[in-house]
């Protein structure tokens, strides 16, 4: 038989035991309770990083598939587009870069909400003079979220060389004041592989940085081929004006042409 001290040993012995039993499932229970934490955070960050790709894409469909006509960008009127087509942009702000074809700086800033998601998108590009057949370039920042509580951020670096070789060609071309600040701006368009949709000339001179888009008209045989021409009076005596021809098929391909540099009388 157990005496007095035999039973307070096995008493202190099983209050031990039991001692480190709660400590190890406490322990597991701590360690379990993160790894629900984390296992949470990652599937709210994958909700909120598709939110963000979803702001992306949305900038993407707009700039590609609803370009103006003369526009060099298809952003600069996507808050337009975005309401026509009754989609949520909502607090659409286009800069002021926007307007006049976007041939300079454009920025535009809106907020879509689906569900427990939102994404706010910041864009901007820039084109320099020469429109469709030029440079561009600028980024595409969205910032997904996730009932408020998880935020993804992705950026898109949308420089891109936005001409091609492949569109109508110009055959001829002559940039010639009428008198007065009248000029004349015609071009001989051969293109019938490639069906012309728009035909124009970005003007710019030696005095400043300032793009005029004169989209000209015309042509025959369908639409397809002739001469295309316009007229733009806003020349100034003694200056310098250099005019670039863009041409752009249906399809989307462009070509320009550099006319030679004439002096307002």
């Amino acid at each position: 038989m157990f005496n007095n001290y035999q039973k307070g040993v096995s008493l202190i012995i099983t209050f031990f035991i039991m001692l480190i039993a709660l400590a190890v499932v406490l322990t597991i229970s701590t360690i379990l309770y993160s790894e629900i934490k984390v296992i949470k955070s990652v599937g709210n960050s994958v909700i909120a990083f598709y939110a963000a790709d979803s702001g992306i894409e949305k900038v993407l469909y707009y700039d590609r598939q609803t370009t103006p006509a003369g526009a060099a960008r298809g952003l600069c009127s996507l808050c337009a587009s975005c309401s026509t087509a009754g989609d949520d942009c909502t607090g659409c702000t286009p800069s002021s870069g926007c307007a006049d074809a976007c041939t300079g700086a454009c920025t535009v800033s809106f907020k879509t909400t689906v569900g427990d998601q939102n994404y706010n998108i910041n864009a901007n590009v820039s084109a320099i003079p020469g429109g469709q057949c030029g440079l561009s370039a600028g980024a595409v920042s969205s910032y997904g979220f996730y009932k408020n509580t998880t935020t993804r951020a992705v950026q898109l670096d949308v420089s891109r060389q936005i001409g091609s070789a492949l569109g109508p060609n110009v055959t001829d071309k002559s940039v010639f004041f009428t008198g007065g600040n009248v000029m004349h701006v015609t071009a001989n368009v051969a293109a019938c592989k490639r069906d012309v949709d728009s035909v124009i000339a970005y003007i710019t001179n030696n005095q400043n940085s300032d793009v005029v888009t004169l989209l000209l008209s015309g042509g025959n045989n369908g639409n397809c081929q002739g001469v295309y021409e316009n007229t733009w009076s806003g020349g100034t005596s003694g200056v310098t004006y250099y005019v670039s021809i863009a041409t752009i098929s249906t399809s989307g391909y462009c070509a320009s042409v550099a006319t030679d540099p004439v002096q307002q009388p």
